[in-house]
């Protein structure tokens, strides 16, 4: 992973957690100003658009395990 890309995750990772973003953030400043702090930001907010739209619409109605073929694959949701 690159270091643009760490720290773009990182960000993203303790913000959608509603962990202690403070020390990221800086980062995220430091090197794309305060622009670069409100694109992450969209972009996890723009992220969460389709989900609703679906639940609104209707169509998030079951949860059912992801397979592959005949074989269940486990969906790890923190990285």
């Amino acid at each position: 992973m690159s270091e643009n890309a760490r720290i773009g995750f990182l960000f993203a990772d303790r913000v959608a957690r509603r962990d202690d973003a403070d020390a990221i953030r800086e980062e995220v400043r430091a090197k794309w100003g305060d622009k670069g702090v409100l694109d992450l930001t969209f972009a996890l907010q723009a992220s969460r658009l389709y989900p609703m739209v679906k639940a609104g619409m209707g169509y998030a109605r079951e949860c059912v395990r992801v397979k592959v073929g005949d074989k269940p694959v486990a969906v790890v949701k923190a990285a």
